[in-house]
């Protein structure tokens, strides 16, 4: 049934909306998760890549910074809605790009920097419950961020 107030379609928006609301509650399980392994994985960072420890941690300190203001918008219920969706974005995207500045970096296990980047992209895709659109802003994001790190490496990926 089509409203003459909004234009829409009443069952559709009742969709939409459950499903932010399934996003922010979603995100705000990830962020916790998030959080943990982000700052988490510094300690990986020592014994991995014991040259690129202090840099790592300062991006990821940043980016943890994103994930704590984002889930505070969540959990506040100040992100309701469309924009739970965007806010959500916006956490996973800060990891995305963080761990996208620093695989041009990595001298030593690129390949368990590569799975946190690509652990990012699965857990979105599979357990945030959001619009196809954010699925694919995150991918985009994510490419543009590892291109944009690659050039701007202090020795650019060839």
């Amino acid at each position: 049934m089509v409203t003459e107030e909004h234009g829409q379609d009443e069952p559709a928006a009742a969709f939409r909306g459950e499903l932010a609301e399934r996003t922010r509650k979603t995100g705000l399980v990830g962020g916790v998760v998030a959080f943990v392994a982000v700052l988490g994985w510094s300690g990986f960072d020592q014994v991995l890549e014991p040259a690129n420890a202090y840099a790592f941690r300062e991006a990821r300190l940043l980016v943890c910074l994103v994930i704590v203001s984002t889930w505070a918008a969540l959990a506040s219920g100040w992100a309701r809605g469309r924009s739970a969706e965007i806010v959500t974005l916006l956490m996973v995207s800060s990891i995305q790009i963080g761990i996208a500045w620093m695989l041009p970096r990595v001298e030593n296990a690129l390949p368990a920097y590569l799975l946190g980047f690509t652990l990012c992209l699965y857990g979105s895709a599979l357990f945030i419950e959001w619009r196809r659109r954010y699925m694919i802003a995150v991918t985009v994001v994510s490419w543009a961020a590892l291109g944009v790190a690659g050039a701007s490496a202090p020795h650019p990926l060839t």
